[in-house]
């Protein structure tokens, strides 16, 4: 079964932090990555066009490289709907989701973890937490009865969208 990276967020912009972690996502053994950017992420409400992101990302990456983009029809990142449209696009796959250590801050929040713990593995990039505080989280999720599979990937870059568009409006 092919082992495909999926990441999700709101790439806005997509950088050089999220073009690293998915090269180095890719060193451990997944065959593909797919940036899935959402059209209204809830933790960041006052993102571009999804059109343009989608076109930024579709520039950035480089053709015919092992980075794709998808877009889906959910609105939101939510679990049933989002791994259910995934299976039919891309069938006999093991979906990995690439993660920065932000999304642990609320992961807890999500519906359906127990179906993301069973059925997808994780790469987690470090930027706030440490490794340590990372293995305490998915520790405390294992508590409740959820064996998130996971990796961590130290990418050394602190770098993020909201500096980027910061920067850009002073």
């Amino acid at each position: 079964m092919r082992r495909i990276g999926i990441f999700a967020g709101a790439f806005d912009p997509i950088h050089k932090g999220h073009i690293a972690f998915a090269k180095k996502a890719l060193e451990n053994g997944l065959e593909k990555v797919y940036f899935l950017p959402e059209v209204s992420p809830r933790m960041k409400p006052n993102v571009s066009d999804i059109n343009d992101r989608i076109s930024t990302i579709s520039k950035v990456i480089e053709q015919g490289s092992r980075f794709g983009v998808i877009h889906l029809k959910q609105n939101n990142f939510e679990v049933k709907s989002v791994l259910t449209e995934l299976k039919q696009m891309i069938p006999d796959s093991k979906f990995v989701f690439l993660f920065g250590d932000d999304v642990l801050d609320h992961l807890s929040n999500w519906k359906d973890l127990d179906i993301l713990a069973k059925e997808t593995e994780f790469l987690i990039a470090t930027r706030e937490h440490s490794a340590s505080q990372i293995n305490d989280i998915f520790e405390n999720f294992t508590v409740q009865g959820l064996g998130f599979r996971y990796q961590i990937i130290d990418l050394n870059k602190n770098i993020s969208s909201t500096q980027i568009r910061n920067s850009q409006q002073k």
